[in-house]
């Protein structure tokens, strides 16, 4: 008989306890869930807006920007002119 009295004595001593930790918890688990579904919708905007830039035709990776600024066969490279004209004091 004595053990069972005291397991609601011992419920009874932790139920502050618990009570204390839900508490706490409480407020974390719900910023938690509130930067989960921020962090999905950003997510989901930043999928929408790279379709969008894809679809105009535009680079949105590395291979892709290299391949959208190859120059042609047969023309000259003309990058270090720019570097030369940008490099000259007047």
């Amino acid at each position: 008989m004595t053990e069972s009295h005291s397991t609601p004595a011992k419920r009874r001593k932790w139920l502050p306890c618990g009570c204390l930790l839900a508490t706490f918890l409480t407020p974390i688990l719900l910023l938690t869930a509130v930067y989960m579904a921020w962090g999905f919708r950003a997510s989901r905007q930043v999928a929408t807006q790279l379709a969008r830039i894809q679809q105009a035709g535009l680079p949105t990776s590395y291979d892709e920007l290299a391949e959208f600024y190859r120059i042609e066969d047969g023309l000259e490279d003309a990058t270090q002119h720019y570097v030369e004209a940008q490099d000259r004091k007047y």
